[in-house]
């Protein structure tokens, strides 16, 4: 803008209402620009924590449908406790103990073990399901994750097995 001085010259700059309205519109840009930063950095944290949990939520399940799979079904109480006879003959039980899954060796392992990992929490069931046409026993494992220090998101997982071990 121009402005004309007392001497009637032009003189080049810009006026106090000219720089307070720009000031307005920086700030107005840059608070824009900050919030959806913002915004994308608690959306990008909140998928690493949904890829961490169903990660460590897979894993668990199937370690225990793999062991499970190849094993021999004994017995499950009260849909909390899972026992079986494992490939290498030993008596292995699982169990949902204090938000996570543990296993126990009989005779090799004094205290059950967490299989799950620490960032999570796991709580969930175990089921038989018996067919009497063939005297097949099926386990159902129905387990529910989601993170230690939250309890969103979840994630619910549910399998079926079926030992291939005949006797």
């Amino acid at each position: 803008m121009t402005l004309l001085n007392k001497k009637n010259e032009k003189v080049w700059g810009f006026t106090l209402i000219e720089m307070m309205v720009a000031l307005a519109i920086f700030v107005v840009v840059s608070t824009t620009a900050v919030s959806i930063f913002i915004t994308a950095i608690k959306n990008q944290r909140r998928q690493f924590l949904i890829q961490d949990l169903q990660d460590n939520a897979r894993y668990v399940m199937e370690y225990v449908i793999k062991e499970t799979r190849m094993s021999k079904i004994n017995t499950i109480v009260d849909d909390e406790d899972l026992n079986i006879t494992n490939q290498d003959e030993k008596n292995v039980l699982y169990k949902f103990e204090n938000y996570q899954l543990k296993r126990k060796v009989v005779g090799v392992d004094t205290n059950y073990n967490s299989i799950s990992s620490s960032n999570i929490k796991a709580e969930g069931a175990f089921s038989i399901i018996n067919d009497p046409g063939n005297q097949q026993y099926r386990v159902t494992i129905t387990m529910r994750a989601y993170p230690k220090d939250a309890s969103q998101p979840e994630i619910r997982l549910q399998n079926t097995v079926a030992p291939r071990r005949y006797e």
